[in-house]
């Protein structure tokens, strides 16, 4: 009886070891979760993006202009096609547009580049607000640029609400 058993073992065993050494068998089932997990992940199986390795740190440099780009395509937008004077809005509403609609902006590049790791986040916010707060200071420092794009009296008008070196939060503008 104890023969029997034996030989019963080891064929169930040299079966085992077969399924396992199986080139069709790639995957197994993960007994805590019962999922199937992939066994070996090479080179073929992990595909590597366009950018290779450069891939994420180029998304982190994207997230970062995102948040700028949107601020100077909301106040762009609100320059020249609704043609909204800064002077004659209130503070608020002028931080509140760009806060909001700088967020749907951003929101749409987050879902159009695939930015949606937590870092990605923190850098798109961090840069809409940086740019919500301090875009002014890039007028002082680039006021012929400015003056091309939108116009001298823009310019003007923007130098006049802040100094250089400073955050201009809700109107108020406070020194570095």
């Amino acid at each position: 009886m104890t023969e029997i058993c034996k030989n019963a073992q080891k064929a169930e065993f040299a079966q085992r070891i077969a399924q396992i050494n199986d080139p069709l068998n790639t995957e197994y089932v993960d007994p805590e979760t019962n999922m199937l997990i992939p066994k070996k992940m090479g080179r073929k199986t992990v595909q590597i993006g366009a950018f290779g390795r450069m891939g994420y740190p180029l998304s982190l440099v994207m997230a970062l202009f995102s948040g700028v780009f949107a601020v100077m395509a909301i106040r762009f937008a609100r320059f020249h096609f609704l043609g909204y004077n800064d002077l004659e809005m209130n503070a608020d509403m002028m931080f509140g547009m760009d806060v909001v609609m700088g967020m749907g902006i951003v929101l749409f590049f987050r879902e159009t580049f695939n930015l949606k790791l937590l870092s990605h986040m923190a850098l798109l916010g961090t840069s809409l607000m940086g740019a919500v707060l301090g875009l002014h200071n890039l007028v002082w420092m680039y006021p012929a640029k400015f003056g091309s794009v939108f116009s001298p009296e823009w310019v003007a008008m923007t130098k006049a609400m802040a100094e250089p070196n400073s955050i201009l939060f809700r109107g108020v503008a406070y020194l570095i």
